[in-house]
């Protein structure tokens, strides 16, 4: 998976490498996707200043928005397992 926000687009690929799926996002510059554990997908929209979640790599469109504050600049996306979480709480 990888954004190219010229084109307007997350682009999927196989194992291959060949094209096998896209969300179109044409609203502002993608920074950053990933696609979670559970299959869901996160895209960073950095001019628009929010995240997106779309439910699967097959979505056209977002499930959820979050906006955050125009000041923040989130670089990079990562999902953090339960058991990393919770030792992140620790101490």
């Amino acid at each position: 998976m990888f954004a190219n926000s010229f084109g307007g687009e997350v682009v999927f690929l196989d194992e291959a490498l060949s094209r096998c799926g896209r969300i179109p996002y044409d609203a502002g510059w993608i920074q950053d996707c990933t696609m979670l554990s559970d299959g869901r997908v996160l895209l960073n929209d950095v001019d628009n200043h929010v995240i997106l979640e779309y439910e699967t790599w097959t979505s056209n469109s977002p499930s959820k928005a979050m906006k955050y504050y125009d000041n923040w600049r989130i670089t990079e996306l990562v999902e953090i397992r339960d058991s990393l979480d919770a030792r992140a709480k620790v101490g």
